[in-house]
C-alpha cells in the first residue's frame, strides 16, 4: 500500500488559517477509467492571434496544447457581454497565477509544519492554495442565482468570461475551467473532467502516482473519488460510463467541443437556434462520437421547427425547452464517506 500513496484515513479539517475553508481528501482510482484519445500535439499558430474562427479551422491535433483559457473565450464571441480581448485576458490569468504562486511560497509553513492535514501531500496543499487565493484574493465565487433557475441566457455565469468581469462570478461550468488555467500556468498536471451536469478538476502526474479530484466550486475544497461522482450530482448508469464521455480527463479538443455546447446552449436559451444548432454541430462534428453532441444538435433543431410553427414561444415563463441544462448545487454533500488520498510523499 505504500508504494501506491494510500493513507487509511479519513479527512475533514477547518482550514483554519486559510480563512476558514475545509478540506476533504478521499480515495480514488475506485472505477476504471476510460483511456484518452490518443492525439499527438503540433504546432499552432500564435495564441494571440487565435479567436473563434480561426480555432475552428485547426485540426484536432493542432487543438492540443493551446491554453484552456483561450479555448473557452474564444467561444464567447458575439455572446452578450461576451466579446472580450482574449490576449489581454490571458495576460491577466498569469498575472494571477504570479500571485498563487507567491501567496502559496508564503504560506509553505502551513504544510511544513502541518503536512498531515493536507495527507501529507504537497500536491494537495498547492491545489487547495491555489482555490482558496482565487477565491479570496480575487473573489471568485459561485452565483447561488443559477443554481435556483439554471438561465443559460446568463452566459457570463457557464462560460469563463465572468469570471475576470468584475462580478467573478461563474458556476461549476466556468469555475473549474479557471483553475485548470492557472494551474497549468503553474506547472501543475491539472485537467478537466466532466460527469452529469457537472464538472470538476483532476490533479494527475504524468507517472499517475498522484492523483486526486479537486471539487472547489462551493464554499469548501474537497477531494472525492470517482465513485462520488458516479452518482453526484445525477446518477450515471453503465452506458453512460461506457461511453467514455465521463470521469476521463480531457483533452484539447474535448475541452473546445465542450465549450462549443455551452455556447450553444447559451445561444438556444436566447433564442438564437441557427445559431445554436451551429455551436452544436461545430461540436459534432469535432468529435462526431459523442452523443450529448449529437442529441443537442438534433434537439436544437426540433426546438427551432417548434418556434416557427408557434408551437413554442420563449415569451412563455414556463417555457420547458428554455433551459437545457440543469445546474447542480455548488457545494456537494458533506457526508461523503470519505477514505484516503493518494500521498506522493508515501511514493518517494
Amino acid at each position: 500500500m505504500a508504494g501506491a500513496g494510500l493513507i487509511a484515513a479519513a479527512i475533514f479539517l477547518p482550514i483554519g488559517n486559510i480563512l476558514g475553508h475545509r478540506l476533504a481528501a478521499t480515495s480514488l482510482r475506485e472505477i476504471p477509467v476510460p483511456p484518452r484519445l490518443k492525439i499527438v500535439p503540433q504546432e499552432h499558430p500564435d495564441e494571440d492571434t487565435l479567436d473563434l474562427g480561426k480555432l475552428l479551422a485547426l485540426s484536432r491535433n493542432q487543438l492540443e496544447g493551446i491554453d484552456i483559457a483561450t479555448l473557452n473565450l474564444a467561444c464567447s464571441k458575439d455572446l452578450p457581454g461576451g466579446d472580450v480581448d482574449i490576449p489581454a485576458t490571458r495576460r491577466l490569468l498569469d498575472q494571477w497565477a504570479d500571485h498563487v504562486r507567491s501567496e502559496t511560497v508564503r504560506n509553505h509553513h502551513l504544510f511544513t509544519d502541518h503536512p498531515e492535514r493536507y495527507a501529507n501531500s504537497e500536491s494537495f496543499f498547492k491545489a487547495v492554495m491555489m482555490v482558496v487565493v482565487l477565491k479570496e484574493d480575487m473573489g471568485i465565487h459561485y452565483n447561488d442565482e443559477r443554481m435556483k433557475d439554471g438561465d443559460f441566457t446568463h452566459g457570463e455565469d457557464f462560460l469563463m468570461y465572468g469570471l475576470i468581469s468584475s462580478l467573478r462570478e461563474g458556476t461549476c461550468s466556468s469555475m473549474p475551467v479557471l483553475y485548470v488555467a492557472i494551474g497549468r500556468r503553474l506547472g501543475y498536471p491539472l485537467y478537466l473532467v466532466a460527469t452529469g451536469r457537472h464538472v470538476f478538476c483532476r490533479w494527475e502526474s504524468d507517472d499517475g502516482k498522484v492523483r486526486f479530484n479537486l471539487e472547489g466550486t462551493g464554499d469548501t475544497v474537497h477531494a472525492y473519488p470517482d465513485s462520488f461522482y458516479r452518482v453526484w450530482p445525477v446518477k450515471l448508469d453503465d452506458l453512460a460510463l461506457q461511453s467514455g464521455v465521463f470521469l476521463r480527463n480531457m483533452s484539447g479538443v474535448e475541452k473546445f467541443a465542450s465549450f462549443l455546447m455551452i455556447r450553444g446552449d447559451i445561444l438556444e436559451a436566447l433564442g438564437r437556434m441557427p445559431e445554436a444548432e451551429l455551436a452544436y454541430a461545430e461540436a459534432h462534428s469535432l468529435i462526431p462520437d459523442h452523443f450529448l453532441f449529437l442529441s443537442d444538435l438534433a434537439i436544437g433543431v426540433d426546438k427551432e421547427n417548434m418556434m416557427k410553427s408557434g408551437v413554442l414561444s420563449l415569451n412563455n415563463p414556463k417555457n420547458p425547452f428554455l433551459h437545457s441544462v440543469s445546474v447542480s448545487d455548488a457545494d456537494p454533500p458533506s457526508d461523503v464517506n470519505m477514505k484516503a488520498i493518494h500521498d506522493e510523499e508515501a511514493s518517494k
